[in-house]
């Protein structure tokens, strides 16, 4: 193998980067290239780019070939991915207008879509890359429900999208996959919901009208620790917590037992609701809140305001209603 072959050879595999046949033979001769192709130690990824064999299977190999071969952007999962937010797919996913040639190869795919896709570019990567929003919202519909739905909490828990931003992203994408689903999801997520588990029972259990005194995600400060509630009756200082799988572990569940004491100091009584009682017994859960607002009304005194709520050391940080029964706007 001649010395230009073995240089060839050695910048790839050590930038780990694909490159296009006409950026090659700016460097390296056509002679070059083919004796390295021969060796088997380069392989074409594309029609015109070519990588080193040894990260022909990488993602990150694979999404610079992209970039070399096409002017788009990748979006979906594999977006997802490059903005740290999902592990990386199998297939790379390049947003492509009405019209567009499929790509001949198994690990990349083209979604024809009528809108330009607003991008952003990598500090470490030479790819165009979908605005987070967009990335998110293409993702969505391509993953298992509860790994879509996971994706859509981490972006919005990292703050690297807003709700306001996935809505305006979904209405100017008519033909994504899942568009309901993402839809009623990013409403729930909009209203405070920040897991799947709270969404669930923001939309199929805790839904109907004997609920609405509820505030979703409210904020209160007792004993100088702020706890953040997922739901709570202000009339009866009721907070109902609905807990996932994390909520049964020892340590977790020793701060569980430590804040409800904390909140109970304050007179609030924290209920709690494991994902397989709302899952399996959503009716149940409904009649058991139903009991004790109604025990709870009978013996918490009217008119308490936040005068009185001050005394006790109980702040209202954030609310979303109003009580007629209490006669205060929460803030």
């Amino acid at each position: 193998m001649s010395v230009e072959s073995q240089a060839l050879i050695d910048y790839l595999e050590g930038s780990a980067l694909a490159l296009p046949r006409q950026e090659i033979q700016r460097r390296w001769s056509r002679a070059a290239l083919r004796a390295a192709i021969r060796s088997g130690r380069v392989s074409r990824l594309l029609p015109s780019v070519y990588a080193a064999a040894l990260h022909a299977r990488s993602f990150r190999t694979r999404a610079s070939a992209v970039a070399a071969q096409y002017d788009a952007v990748i979006i979906g999962p594999a977006a997802c991915h490059l903005l740290g937010l999902l592990e990386a797919p199998r297939v790379i996913i390049i947003a492509g207008a009405p019209g567009q040639t499929e790509p001949a190869t198994p690990w990349l795919t083209c979604q024809r879509l009528s809108v330009p896709i607003p991008h952003v570019r990598l500090r470490d990567l030479p790819v165009r890359v979908a605005a987070p929003a967009f990335a998110v919202a293409t993702a969505y519909g391509r993953l298992e429900p509860a790994v879509g739905a996971d994706l859509v909490y981490r972006s919005v828990q990292r703050r690297r999208v807003r709700p306001a931003e996935l809505e305006s992203a979904v209405a100017a994408l008519p033909r994504i996959p899942g568009r309901r689903r993402l839809e009623a999801l990013v409403r729930a997520v909009a209203g405070g919901s920040e897991s799947h588990l709270e969404t669930r029972g923001l939309q199929r259990v805790f839904n109907t009208r004997d609920f609405r005194g509820f505030v979703r995600q409210h904020e209160v400060v007792v004993e100088g620790q702020l706890s953040r509630l997922d739901m709570y009756h202000p009339a009866t200082r009721t907070a109902v917590e609905l807990d996932g799988a994390g909520h049964a572990e020892p340590g977790q569940r020793e701060r569980d037992i430590a804040r409800d004491a904390r909140l109970a100091t304050a007179g609030i009584l924290t209920v709690r609701f494991s994902w397989r009682q709302l899952t399996t017994q959503p009716e149940e859960c409904r009649i058991r809140v139903r009991q004790i607002l109604e025990a709870r009304a009978r013996g918490t005194p009217r008119n308490l305001g936040r005068a009185k709520l001050q005394e006790m050391g109980l702040r209202t940080i954030r609310a979303a209603a109003s009580d007629p029964e209490t006669g205060w706007l929460d803030s």
